[in-house]
């Protein structure tokens, strides 16, 4: 039960971030390093300390960022960056020239 509120809590934090900085929403490096500031409670720790955290689990996943950023912005398009909605306007330029040919 414990794994379940920590994943509505990791995804809450997320879709905050997401929420109030623009700037991490076309970043997972940058929003990586927030959620882990957060889940650090803003705690001044060593690199050795912080080495041995994320090696003992002590920190949500990269991957596990990655795809609750993707799933949050998926299903709310106003929190999608800029780098999206150029990708998205470049693939459908694509689209119409392939029809063309």
């Amino acid at each position: 039960m414990k794994i379940i509120t920590e994943i509505k809590d990791i995804k809450a934090l997320i879709t905050d971030l997401l929420t109030n900085y623009e700037h991490l929403r076309d970043s997972d490096t940058k929003l990586l390093a927030n959620v882990w500031y957060k889940q650090l409670n803003d705690k001044s720790i060593t690199a050795k300390e912080f080495l041995q955290i994320i090696s003992n689990g002590g920190l949500v996943n990269t991957e596990s960022v990655r795809r609750c950023r993707q799933l949050i912005q998926e299903k709310n398009p106003k929190l999608r960056g800029e780098k999206y909605k150029a990708r998205f306007s470049e693939s459908q330029e694509f689209r119409s020239k392939i029809k063309t040919v």
